[in-house]
């Protein structure tokens, strides 16, 4: 809901809505000089330390008040100064003849030190200098900004305060009583630009805006009934006549370009400004904590500097080209997202790259890309083959293969196509005993040929055995995502899952558990709640905590509550049987009707995110340490597990990890590895005659 809005100057007494509420002569500023032009106010009832949290992330990540903006980079903070902490006064310690006073300014560029600022009745308190980064480079330039605090000296005493900056009212009135005990806090955003015509698109073409607070307290004698109301009590509605205090926005024009030129785009800017701090201010209110950490594996300015580049080299061509029927506006920019996290992510763990690649046409056998430390990369269902050319045409050397060619794999450089294979993964230990004759070549395929009323139907498949060391990528694989871990383990390799809908290890549609079976039955033998507790923070990713990705969500094609298995009180899961309609009958009876949802109390995390912890605690459970990000792409299904730390560096044999494994997927499954093996061909064949989806 958008805040109230009143103009600080209402023109006429019947357009002063807010005249009770005193917040609005304490933000009117007249100590700011002429120059600068309030505009509008709004009531709140959030403290000046809710106030300035806000600010400070706000001036860290501007792209919450402009989706032209990526980030800002902070050049300078006076926090990190030692030089300004002694300073005090209405002026900031950056004045022209105060240039060496701070240590850290004097080794600055000209054009970045920070612009100085004088604001009498008020105590300067921190400076930072930042560079607003924008989305699209090709289209605005990066400029700097000063960004300064200040606070008032002291709460002021009862005085008389004029609402119109010392010009008396239409009716008379030259000034009000308002109470004591104000505090207001000030921001400044100054961008370095001279000229008016030199401002970019995202930033309004303004000399300074000013972010005014003020708060006062409701115990003050002189504050009405609803305004005594204690601060500790729960606010009501922010009326003009109930509020606390006010937000409010001055602005400092150019000389050659006055505000009424600015509009109404200024209009919409500062109530758009408004709206978020009040927004973001009332959160810290009332304890909001932010849910979806992104950048924590790659940081920010690493991932969107690579980001744009790959941006402004790759995307247009590729959709001008695009031949599937999805939309490449979606398809394009989520994988270049993926590729720019990957190529970070490989440039911490294999350092830099050299340009150019060794190649000698041989599949996936040539071994590293360029700089001779990356082992290569393998993208298992990779289906329009973006990834892999965007990959390849950065130097990572690497092959992809899906069930199915796609359209788009004609349009790729001869180079790119070589390395794009229309082939069914059947894990090597799913192949055991397959009936039939079957060979494998030196790559890791196989080729299997079956007698079928004397004509011979001949499948290429791979094994699932890579070259040690290679870099396996899992991006929306469906079937393939929860084995991506087993295959890295089996390969020895680091390797990345891209979740997007759920598949059990047979291959068929199933609601992930929130815990492994083997993880339940530890839990049932615990002798103590403290012990199942830490059972149950095995996994990075816990889906109580990210339940927000997508809340009360199925796979995005088809209902996953159809083998959602049943759970006791105490969580475990019941015996259950398919039915021939893909329900769940428990113990033989009726199918469970999708009526008994759970309550909202108890409410079950989404089925994505526990596809993400159920993926991550397949990775602890052969020895991984799965490390969580939220990628920054245009999709919903946007989490990815990493696996490229293991627990215990120890060598394990061959015939050890594959023991591992299919002990693991029997107990899983619940099944014989010759019935799990029966239902991952069948679900193989289905997928191979289905028409192509464009991904």
């Amino acid at each position: 809901m958008a805040p109230q809005v009143f103009p600080l100057r209402p023109k006429s007494p019947s357009q002063d809505k807010a005249a009770a509420n005193p917040a609005s002569h304490y933000l009117l500023l007249p100590s700011l000089g002429e120059q600068w032009h309030p505009t509008c106010w709004t009531p709140t009832t959030f403290l000046p330390a809710h106030f300035s949290s806000c600010m400070d992330n706000l001036i860290r990540n501007p792209n919450l008040t402009s989706s032209h903006l990526f980030r800002a980079d902070v050049l300078y903070d006076s926090d990190n100064d030692k030089a300004t902490f002694l300073h005090s006064g209405a002026s900031t310690p950056y004045s022209p003849s105060d240039a060496g006073a701070s240590g850290l300014v004097q080794h600055m560029k000209p054009e970045l030190r920070p612009k100085p600022l004088t604001v009498e009745g008020f105590k300067w308190r921190r400076t930072v200098v930042r560079q607003l980064v924008p989305r699209n480079r090709q289209l605005d330039r990066s400029i700097a900004q000063t960004c300064h605090f200040f606070d008032s000296v002291q709460a002021p005493h009862d005085h008389l305060t004029t609402s119109t900056n010392g010009v008396a009212d239409e009716d008379g009135r030259s000034g009000q009583a308002v109470q004591s005990g104000a505090e207001t806090r000030l921001v400044f955003y100054l961008p370095h630009v001279d000229e008016p015509d030199d401002m970019p698109f995202y930033h309004p073409k303004l000399q300074g805006v000013c972010f005014a607070h003020v708060h006062l307290p409701s115990t003050s004698p002189s504050s009405s009934p609803a305004q005594s109301r204690s601060q500790t009590d729960k606010p009501g509605p922010e009326s003009p006549h109930e509020s606390q205090g006010g937000l409010a926005i001055h602005v400092l024009p150019y000389a050659t370009l006055p505000v009424s030129d600015l509009q109404p785009k200024l209009d919409r800017v500062i109530l758009n400004l408004l709206t978020t701090i009040a927004k973001h201010s009332h959160g810290k209110q009332t304890g909001y904590r932010k849910k979806v950490h992104h950048d924590v594996v790659i940081p920010q300015p690493q991932f969107q500097d690579t980001y744009a580049r790959l941006k402004e080299t790759y995307a247009r061509r590729i959709i001008e080209d695009w031949r599937e029927a999805t939309d490449p506006g979606k398809h394009v920019f989520e994988d270049l997202g993926i590729a720019s996290f990957l190529i970070e992510l490989w440039r911490g763990m294999y350092g830099s790259l050299k340009e150019g690649r060794q190649d000698d046409g041989t599949g996936e056998e040539e071994g590293g890309a360029a700089g001779g430390g990356f082992p290569g990369f393998v993208d298992i269902g990779c289906g329009n083959g973006l990834l892999v050319y965007l990959l390849r045409e950065e130097g990572f050397e690497g092959w992809g293969f899906d069930v199915r060619k796609r359209k788009s794999w004609e349009a790729y450089p001869a180079e790119t196509r070589g390395r794009l294979m229309e082939m069914t993964l059947v894990p090597d230990i799913l192949q055991a005993d397959v009936s039939g004759e079957s060979h494998r070549d030196g790559s890791g395929q196989v080729v299997q040929t079956n007698g079928n009323g004397g004509v011979q139907d001949v499948r290429k498949q791979h094994n699932g055995i890579f070259k040690p060391g290679t870099f396996i990528i899992s991006n929306h694989a469906d079937e393939l995502t929860a084995w991506t871990p087993l295959l890295g383990y089996l390969n020895n390799s680091p390797w990345i899952a891209i979740p997007c809908c759920s598949h059990d290890l047979g291959g068929r549609r199933f609601r992930a558990p929130k815990n492994l079976r083997s993880v339940r039955e530890r839990a049932a033998d615990a002798k103590s709640i403290d012990d199942f507790e830490e059972l149950q923070q095995r996994s990075e990713l816990k889906p109580e905590e990210h339940d927000d990705l997508r809340t009360r969500q199925a796979a995005e094609t088809g209902s996953l509550k159809r083998r959602e298995p049943l759970e006791d009180a105490n969580g475990s899961h019941t015996v259950s049987k398919r039915g021939s309609n893909g329900s769940v009958k428990a113990n033989g009876g009726e199918s469970k009707p999708d009526s008994a949802a759970p309550t909202k109390k108890n409410q079950m995390p989404s089925a994505y995110a526990s596809l993400c912890s159920y993926v991550a605690q397949l990775a602890e459970e052969v020895g991984f340490k799965p490390e969580t990000e939220m990628l920054r792409i245009p999709s919903t299904r946007n989490a990815c597990i990493v696996g490229r730390q293991r627990k215990d560096s120890s060598h394990e044999e061959e015939a050890t990890r594959r023991d591992k494994v299919k002990h693991l997927i029997e107990h899983e499954m619940s099944l014989p590895i010759a019935e799990i093996r029966r239902e991952w061909l069948d679900r193989a064949g289905f997928i191979a005659g289905k028409k192509g989806e464009g991904h």
